[in-house]
């Protein structure tokens, strides 16, 4: 299935997600296109639990689902590079 991921600036990213995947999966594909770190990111209307399915949200055929950053958002290059000094 389609998930449209909606930020709050109005862009917007199709991802392909099965049902019986995990909302973790949407919070990585997320982070990758967004370069931030997937526990910074809300997934939907409240914030979904990264360990249930889709199905488990009655969500199984295309949809749209806010993503929201939250004040915790760290680029993941900046982790990159704070997780090196403390090595």
């Amino acid at each position: 299935m389609k998930i449209t991921a909606i930020l709050l600036t109005g862009r917007t990213k199709i991802f392909e997600i099965e049902p019986g995947e995990k909302v973790l999966k949407l919070k990585l594909l997320a982070s990758e296109w967004l370069a931030v770190h997937h526990h910074s990111l809300k997934v939907g209307y409240y914030n979904m639990d990264s360990n249930r399915t889709f199905e488990s949200y009655g969500i199984t055929a295309d949809t749209k689902i806010p993503v929201i950053l939250t004040n915790r958002s760290v680029p993941l290059h900046d982790l990159e590079d704070a997780l090196e000094s403390d090595l």
